[in-house]
């Protein structure tokens, strides 16, 4: 006897008659996003390059939110041309000079110092009186900030009052790893471009539609966050951020400081930008906060010790964002093991997400980027094995029905 299958019956039934798709069976897409700290204000910043580099070729995210991306306009236009093949559309605070270097391969210049030299004349002279001990090369950088911002505060705030002048110092002593004062020195001499970029970098494998850059209220690090959407996921809009650190080496100067306190500093700017998101961009029913937030909750079954937890309670408990890595795996982003910085664990990295697109139920948020490898030391002409940077990216994965 002929056996007709049963699905063969079933598909004669729906062709004479209108059947419902299973759930199953609908339009399932995954969207990925990570929130990854690239580390260039740590050591071997320029011998991981090229590794971070290739590591994010190979991701599996369509957006990406880069932090650390220190160095100004020519690390930012290495990572845009070195990508573009994977990423082709890209968001930053000097898109306008990018986009210029690319088309023309002539990188635009300030016209000027990045530093006011007559401020500097007058910042050195004070330094080299007041604070000739502290600043030896032996001397260490707190002793150096501390003299300088308490004997010579009202040169030193002349300097910061720029923002090109305080990015060009920022990069200086954190890329290149010079000294604050060597950094002065070269800011007032040099006309390569040094506008704020924050640190951050959006890099997307689908179109973008770039909403806003806010300047954050910060004291010595240049702050911010990139907003902007993206079309093809429900016009889900993203805010990528670096916040200030709470974990800070540094006293807090509080006479060049709006705030009284690193963690104080955090907090403000967590509100400035969760509020921007819930009113601004309130019209967007799909959203993310990411980024190195540099706040988070204690988890002792993970030996995750807490920083800023005022900052993670007001945002946590405010029942609008939900943080599926801190409900689910809560491990540390920045951990013990990495040689980068050895003995902390921390969970400082966040992507916090709302709205009907962005279902808890189907989302996953796991590390990425926490592989060794091994980078060239153009210095010792040999490799060595470290870790891609400081910190472990996170990457949210969730299941969207369309």
């Amino acid at each position: 006897m002929l056996r007709v299958p049963y699905y063969f019956v079933a598909g004669l039934i729906c062709w004479a008659f209108v059947c419902p798709v299973p759930v199953d069976a609908q339009n399932v897409t995954q969207r990925n996003f990570t929130a990854w700290n690239v580390g260039l204000e740590e050591i071997y910043a320029s011998s991981r390059l090229p590794d971070i580099i290739e590591a994010l070729n190979t991701s599996t995210s369509d957006v990406l939110c880069l932090s650390e991306v220190w160095g100004g306009l020519d690390i930012h236009v290495s990572f845009v041309e070195n990508l573009k093949g994977r990423y082709p559309y890209y968001f930053s605070a000097i898109d306008s000079y990018i986009n210029q270097s690319i088309s023309t391969g002539v990188k635009p210049t300030l016209g000027d110092d990045a530093c006011d030299g007559s401020d500097v004349i007058q910042f050195g002279l004070c330094v080299n009186t007041l604070c000739r001990d502290e600043i030896k090369p032996t001397a260490p950088y707190d002793d150096t900030l501390a003299c300088v911002q308490d004997r010579c505060r009202s040169f030193f705030q002349k300097l910061y009052e720029s923002p090109t002048c305080a990015s060009c110092v920022f990069d200086r002593t954190n890329y290149n790893r010079d000294s604050f004062t060597d950094a002065v020195k070269y800011c007032a001499q040099s006309e390569a471009f040094w506008a704020p970029t924050y640190g951050l970098l959006v890099l997307s494998a689908v179109p973008i539609e770039k909403l806003q850059v806010i300047p954050l209220t910060a004291t010595l690090a240049p702050r911010g966050s990139l907003i902007f959407s993206v079309p093809s996921w429900n016009q889900t809009a993203i805010s990528c951020n670096h916040w200030a650190t709470v974990d800070a080496p540094i006293f807090y100067p509080t006479r060049i400081g709006s705030s009284t306190s690193w963690e104080a500093e955090n907090l403000g700017q967590a509100q400035q930008i969760f509020n921007v998101m819930q009113t601004t961009y309130a019209n967007y029913s799909n959203q993310i906060i990411a980024g190195d937030l540099n706040f988070g909750p204690a988890v002792p079954s993970m030996n995750v010790t807490a920083t800023a937890p005022a900052t993670f309670d007001v945002v946590n408990n405010a029942g609008i964002w939900l943080n599926v890595y801190v409900q689910t795996e809560a491990n540390c982003t920045v951990c013990p093991e990495n040689n980068l910085v050895p003995g902390t664990s921390k969970l400082y990295d966040h992507i916090f997400q709302r709205g009907p697109q962005l279902p808890v139920a189907s989302s996953i948020v796991r590390r990425v980027f926490n592989e060794t490898v091994n980078s060239w030391n153009a210095t010792t002409l040999l490799f060595f094995k470290t870790y891609l940077s400081d910190h472990y990216g996170l990457e949210l994965s969730v299941n969207v029905t369309v």
